[in-house]
């Protein structure tokens, strides 16, 4: 079991304004959490933002009835046909902000233990669908919203099995990779640049002790 299901909330420590990473230690090792914490701002508009969606939710469902049994009882017409898909795409955008708001939330974890490295990409933020500086610095970021239901990343790997940590240049942001078995696997995607260097400089240090 990773190391990340024993985060200890009391333990963890923030170094700066600038670099954010939460990290704490243990027997079994040092853990950086990667995941931001939600701000204040964010949960003072979650509550209102679900309360709003619901009932926007409630209205398209009574709408899309409506204009369904409307269509079941006469020609359909262009227009009627017109409203029924916007319906549809709104009941089908309605019920997926409800699931990014309802789903568990996973930090992106990594833990550097004496004799292997491990890794857990967490879950991605609700919030991430409308962070600007997350859209400025990846080529993809929505993905037709791939990145909400992409598998959950865990691994450990021994140290000495490590390939190599790497920094990629994109647009502003310089991004930080791990290869692995073929694999690029970005690491710290909602981490700013300082984060990601100070981050790699930890772990840099850790692979020489």
């Amino acid at each position: 079991m990773g190391a990340g299901y024993f985060l200890n909330m009391s333990q963890l420590t923030t170094l700066s304004d600038e670099i954010q990473i939460e990290f704490y230690h243990d027997f079994g090792g040092t853990t950086y959490r990667l995941s931001p914490a939600r701000d204040r701002r964010y949960r003072f508009i979650a509550v209102p933002y679900f309360v709003i969606i619901s009932l926007l939710f409630l209205c398209v469902c009574v709408s899309a009835c409506i204009n369904f049994f409307q269509l079941m009882l006469q020609s359909p017409d262009v227009i009627n046909l017109f409203f029924l898909t916007g319906f549809t795409c709104g009941l089908f955008w309605m019920l997926l902000q409800i699931y990014l708001l309802l789903r568990p939330q996973h930090p992106e974890l990594v833990t550097l233990k004496e004799n292997s490295f491990y890794y857990d990409s967490g879950s991605s933020p609700h919030k991430r669908l409308y962070d600007r500086y997350y859209r400025l610095q990846h080529p993809h970021p929505y993905g037709l919203l791939g990145g909400y239901f992409r598998n959950r990343i865990q691994l450990e790997i021994d140290r000495q099995d490590l390939e190599d940590f790497y920094r990629l240049s994109h647009r502003k942001a310089e991004l930080l990779y791990l290869k692995h078995k073929g694999r690029h696997i970005e690491i710290g995607e909602r981490l700013n640049d300082d984060e990601r260097s100070w981050l790699l400089d930890q772990i840099r240090a850790w692979q020489n002790t």
